[in-house]
């Protein structure tokens, strides 16, 4: 867990509500110029003996006392026995006032995730419990082998995913608006259960619906 806390607080930062927010999950394949939908198939390995486990935070937009902003972030990692906290897919919105006019990001690790096009996965809270968090939250869940986590973004420009070097998958853009939803998946034909679901506003609020098994 404190590892998750590190990731999101510094590495994330070199680095997303369907229906209420106006968003609809129809045709998620014809994305607009300006936003971002993709789902992953992501391989959890054990952290001891045969049990797996998924870290999921989230954390708002903060303006710091040196002038600087901490933008908001959403991510799911992964800490397998004998590696340090592993990033599998996260968002950092940005933009950071005085620092790069593109400093939001979208990060997906190459090593453990897979873009999938034909497992969907709903940005809707059904079967998560109510009412949701609204405020700054980090829990691990216990998970299968594999897990499905879709995201979607609303960007200020078509980003290009590129390979950063350390076996990840960078998208370089500012980020007004996010959702990331995480459910298992022990396979195509099997049921799938949703995890976690967390929103960043366009008004930089955060929302975040979580299963009993997350803590």
């Amino acid at each position: 867990m404190k590892g998750l806390v590190v990731v999101l607080a510094s590495g994330l930062a070199s680095w997303l509500l369907a229906g209420g927010l106006g968003w609809s999950d129809a045709g998620a394949a014809r994305v607009a110029a300006t936003r971002i939908d993709r789902t992953y198939a992501c391989t959890v390995l054990p952290e001891y003996d045969d049990v797996r486990v998924v870290n999921f935070g989230i954390g708002p937009r903060r303006e710091l006392s040196n002038g600087y902003t901490d933008p908001g972030r959403i991510g799911v990692s992964t800490e397998a026995a004998g590696e340090l906290n592993t990033n599998l897919v996260s968002i950092s919105t940005g933009p950071t006032p005085g620092q790069r006019p593109t400093s939001g990001s979208i990060v997906v690790t190459r090593k453990s995730c897979t873009e999938i096009k034909d497992v969907q996965i709903p940005l809707t809270p059904a079967g998560l419990p109510t009412p949701p968090y609204r405020y700054e939250k980090y829990v691990e869940c216990r998970v299968p082998r594999r897990v499905l986590v879709r995201l979607r973004a609303t960007v200020d420009r078509r980003p290009r995913f590129a390979a950063d070097g350390r076996g990840n998958l960078v998208a370089r853009t500012n980020i007004t608006e996010a959702q990331l939803a995480v459910h298992s998946f022990s396979g195509k034909g099997a049921a799938r259960k949703p995890l976690a679901l967390g929103v960043f506003s366009k008004t930089g609020e955060i929302t975040v619906w979580l299963a009993p098994t997350c803590e």
